[in-house]
């Protein structure tokens, strides 16, 4: 019997798992790692994601425009709530305005419109009412009007309005941006084969892909009109708080043809363009009666 007990081993070897339980292991490890990736990258890329101050800090000088951006859009928040500490990054503000990337220009663009106060800022987006990027331009003259400066009026209101893409150059349409998706200024509206030559058609800012007047593999003479870009709901919001504050009596049917609630139209951006209804036609009408008023009576 003792003989028997010690011929047992004492740790007795662990059996190998068979195929199906091994199976089981992948299975569920790459489960996890298709649930785990797209998470990670979700919060490296969600500009929501709160920064500390050393990270805010690192972010501004980072040479990732992703990061600058992030960063951007905090520091944004901060200044909209009236943070008093965000002033010293204000010279990195200013600094990012001249970044290689016309995304990051354009972010600081929108920024320093969150501080109507500073002169620094205003006379810096003048200067980039000038940038080589319709998104950057138009950024700009959106903070100016923060500042009551209707300087950029015209690209405010082109942004309230369909733009529509024209063929640079004959040629083949390749691809075309489908309809109704919302694209962004890096976004390809439509994509021409100009003689063996591929042009890209970028929108000039952010708006939704409305109606296309040609199809693909379809031949374009020069000038022809390709798709339309409806404004975006951000963009038409912006607009119109635009010209609530530099909005002029021309602008009227702009404005008033979003008044008409529509499934198309969000009611935010309906009760902001009563807003800008109301507020121009209330100067305009200040504007007579003193008008009238420095008139001597005959």
């Amino acid at each position: 019997m003792g003989s028997a007990l010690h011929s047992r081993p004492l740790f007795p070897e662990r059996a190998a798992p068979s195929g199906a339980l091994r199976n089981r292991i992948l299975f569920l490890s790459l489960l996890w790692l298709l649930v785990l990736m797209p998470f990670l990258f979700w919060r490296g890329t969600w500009f929501g994601r709160p920064l500390s101050d050393q990270q805010l800090e690192t972010y501004l000088h980072d040479n990732n425009p992703s990061h600058a951006q992030h960063a951007l859009l905090q520091l944004g928040n901060r200044m909209a709530h009236k943070d008093p500490t965000v002033e010293v990054w204000y010279p990195e503000l200013v600094e990012l305005a001249a970044a290689p990337d016309k995304v990051v220009r354009a972010a600081s663009a929108r920024v320093m419109g969150e501080d109507s106060s500073s002169p620094v800022f205003h006379d810096l987006l003048r200067q980039m009412l000038d940038d080589d990027s319709s998104a950057v331009r138009q950024e700009a003259a959106l903070s100016l009007a923060r500042f009551g400066d209707g300087a950029g009026h015209d690209l405010i209101l082109a942004l309230l309005q369909p733009w529509k893409a024209r063929a640079p150059l004959p040629g083949r349409v390749v691809e075309l941006a489908m309809g109704g998706m919302n694209i962004t200024p890096d976004g390809v509206l439509v994509k021409l084969d100009c003689g063996g030559s591929l042009v890209d058609i970028h929108p000039p800012h952010a708006g939704r892909v409305g109606s296309a007047s040609v199809h693909p593999g379809e031949q374009v003479a020069a000038g022809a009109e390709l798709v339309t870009l409806e404004p975006s709901a951000d963009s038409a919001w912006r607009g119109l708080r635009a010209l609530t504050s530099i909005g002029r009596s021309e602008d009227l049917p702009t404005v008033d043809a979003y008044l008409n609630f529509s499934p198309l139209v969000h009611e935010r951006i309906r009760q902001q363009a009563v807003m800008a209804d109301k507020t121009i036609r209330d100067r305009n009408s200040v504007a007579t009666s003193q008008q009238e008023a420095a008139v001597p009576n005959k």
